[in-house]
């Protein structure tokens, strides 16, 4: 967990691969790389489904159809992420480059790691919108309540494109203008100005919480130091 928090801002590079190298040098030589890199592409993954999920839940404005959407897409697939054996996959399907790798085939799943998961990504998902609807409403009547939902479904798909675009250092400048794009596209009766507003405002928000994230990883390393 330390070493996750402390790699947070080397996501401000270019490209997706920092991270591994942060938390790689951190937990220091008896880590693996391979088994490194494999849970951040997992937790990538599961943040990526996790983002799908609320921007259709938003979108449909928390219909039924778009709640039932956001379950399958957010707690199912999520947790069907965590106990795929990447490995052993990996394994079966390129044996040559798993063994030249070291791909090792996962240990057995503990008890409870299903349940644990779809209640961890259900809390998780519940969190971010319960933050970002609070973030939202901090900044008055910049985002009038009946564009609340809309304004959070683009913010939350455009956050995906700004993701998969691996050379610009987390998304920044893509994922605004992506957020607009969308707006544009689906929701026309927006404004763009106020959809450009709130993704400044989420992206400013973004900066403190990694900086935030940092100093809880440096703690959490401190007190587990041997």
């Amino acid at each position: 967990m330390a070493a996750f928090l402390l790699s947070q801002p080397s996501k401000y590079l270019p490209g997706k691969i920092w991270p591994v190298f942060v938390q790689a040098a951190i937990l220091g030589p008896s880590a693996r790389a391979v088994t490194i890199t494999i849970a951040n592409l997992q937790l990538f993954l599961i943040s990526m489904l996790h983002l799908l999920a609320l921007g259709l839940l938003c979108l449909d404005h928390f219909s039924l159809r778009g709640l039932a959407a956001a379950l399958v897409i957010g707690p199912l697939a999520g947790t069907m992420v965590v106990v795929l054996p990447v490995a052993a996959v990996a394994r079966r399907l390129a044996p040559r480059m798993a063994l030249r790798m070291d791909i090792r085939n996962e240990p057995a799943l503990a008890p409870g790691t299903v349940r644990d998961s779809a209640i961890g990504i259900s809390v998780s998902m519940v969190a971010n919108l319960l933050a970002s609807t609070a973030l939202l409403l901090s900044i008055g009547d910049a985002v009038p309540r009946e564009n609340l939902a809309g304004v959070l479904a683009v913010l939350y798909l455009g956050n995906i494109l700004g993701a998969l675009v691996v050379i610009v250092p987390a998304g920044i400048g893509i994922r605004e203008l992506a957020a607009a794009a969308l707006g544009a596209l689906l929701l026309p009766g927006i404004p763009a100005s106020l959809i450009v507003t709130a993704a400044v405002v989420f992206r400013l928000w973004q900066v403190v919480v990694d900086v935030l994230s940092f100093a809880l990883g440096w703690l959490i390393d401190r007190k587990t130091a041997p």
